[in-house]
């Protein structure tokens, strides 16, 4: 393949924290992490290797000083702190809430209900209690804020999924399991060994594709790459096949369209598997802002429009880039509706989305914005400034489309500080910001 896939035995993509100095009341932190539950980790770096850490609320309250030698992100209203040998369980309002066993050497992911030990240098389920619910494992490998719901375990050397009762969902037959940056699907690359035979875990944490194939190569977005004998295809988040294995060679979408090679020629496919720009280059690049480079036989240099970009009726823009978002804007009593995620990243926003809510947060260093699906309102809170959150009235409330949040590219752009005009002539919409 073209492209080396970077391998990690991490089972999850783990969420970057947003890392800033900052200065809060007296206090100057060197880190600053994203808001969970309203409650944000800083860290205090004293010279290597001399962390210390603590939590402050959205307005940067001290809940617990900078002072502990480990901190959690908090899951369901709890963090844990670790101070000497003792770890113990605070809430949002800074209260002890629980001591764990002296023998753990540490906590994480405790939320009330479940966590994850680490005693004598192995890691075990832990229940409601704070107790030890499993055998120990070599390795558990979990992320609460991925749609993939089982455990990653290696036991023996050999990685398998468990679920929080300790039950096995997929055997403990391989050498790694591995993800990608840009995986939005969940699903789990799982290989027998290391760059060997492989295939897919699925969120349900069962096999989703069996490792019989001889190239994995991961999720791009909700698509996947696999191969078996000198041929290669895509498949999506459920395991259902985009194209068969039909191609001499397959890459990652880019912007909606993946480059494909067939009979020594390349072109490239849509997210549906049609051949979009027929297989007729001597060698392509990905499409960058709305652009790819490609070359002919004779070595000529080609610049190829996006076939999605004109075919778009309306078109966002970023600082004058093209965006690509992977739902169509569409219009609404007169108002351009767009996918929040696609914006929002592209503004420098982590994005969440908590499906039992129908909630979508946008977080970065400064700001904190969330709002529901179906409401015309969402809450934009601005951190550390000695005001009150604020609530922003939409013109047209967000809704689902093609499991996508839609909503006003003017609320997205404009409740993070953004200018936004429109350009009717071109059916264009321009998004101005500081990155």
């Amino acid at each position: 393949m073209k492209k080396r896939i970077c391998l990690s035995i991490s089972l999850l993509l783990i969420l970057s924290s947003i890392s800033v100095s900052a200065e809060t009341g007296a206090e100057t932190y060197d880190s600053v992490g994203p808001s969970y539950d309203g409650v944000r980790k800083v860290i205090m770096y004293l010279g290597t290797p001399d962390y210390k850490y603590g939590y402050i609320d959205e307005e940067g309250k001290v809940l617990a000083e900078c002072r502990y030698k480990e901190a959690s992100d908090f899951t369901n209203g709890i963090g844990t702190l670790q101070e000497g040998n003792t770890i113990f369980a605070i809430n949002t309002k800074g209260e002890k809430i629980k001591t764990f066993d002296s023998s753990f050497t540490s906590v994480s992911y405790f939320d009330g209900e479940k966590g994850i030990a680490t005693k004598d240098g192995l890691m075990y389920l832990m229940d409601q209690d704070g107790k030890l619910a499993s055998r120990g494992y070599q390795k558990l490998l979990y992320d609460p804020f991925s749609s993939f719901r089982g455990i990653g375990a290696m036991s023996n050397d050999k990685y398998g999924v468990i679920d929080w009762h300790g039950n096995i969902l997929t055997a403990f037959e391989y050498a790694t399991f591995w993800n990608t940056a840009s995986n939005t699907s969940g699903v789990v690359a799982a290989e027998k060994q290391l760059y060997g035979i492989g295939g897919y875990i699925g969120i349900d944490g069962k096999v989703l594709v069996p490792p019989v194939y001889d190239f994995i190569g991961g999720f791009s977005g909700d698509r996947g790459r696999l191969g078996k004998a000198g041929k290669y295809g895509i498949i999506d988040g459920a395991g259902n096949p985009i194209t068969g294995l039909i191609y001499d060679n397959v890459e990652d979408y880019s912007e909606g369209l993946a480059e494909v090679l067939k009979d020594g020629k390349w072109g490239y496919i849509d997210r549906s598997g049609n051949l979009v720009i027929p297989c007729q280059y001597t060698a392509t690049q990905g499409f960058t802002n709305g652009y790819a480079t490609a070359y002919t036989a004779d070595n000529k240099e080609l610049t190829i429009e996006s076939p999605i970009k004109q075919s778009r009726k309306i078109n966002v823009y970023v600082n004058n880039k093209w965006l690509y978002l992977d739902q169509e804007p569409v219009l609404d009593n007169n108002r351009t509706l767009a996918p929040l995620r696609g914006i929002a990243e592209a503004l420098d926003y982590n994005v969440d989305w908590d499906a039992s809510t129908n909630t979508a947060t946008l977080q970065n260093n400064s700001r904190i914005i969330q709002l529901k699906v179906g409401e015309d309102k969402a809450v934009v809170n601005i951190f550390d400034d000695g005001r009150a959150p604020e609530e922003i009235f939409l013109d047209v409330p967000a809704r689902n489309l093609n499991s996508r949040v839609m909503v006003p590219v003017r609320f997205i752009a404009e409740s993070i500080g953004a200018d936004v005009t429109w350009e009717q002539e071109t059916q264009r919409i321009n998004i101005k910001a500081s990155l």
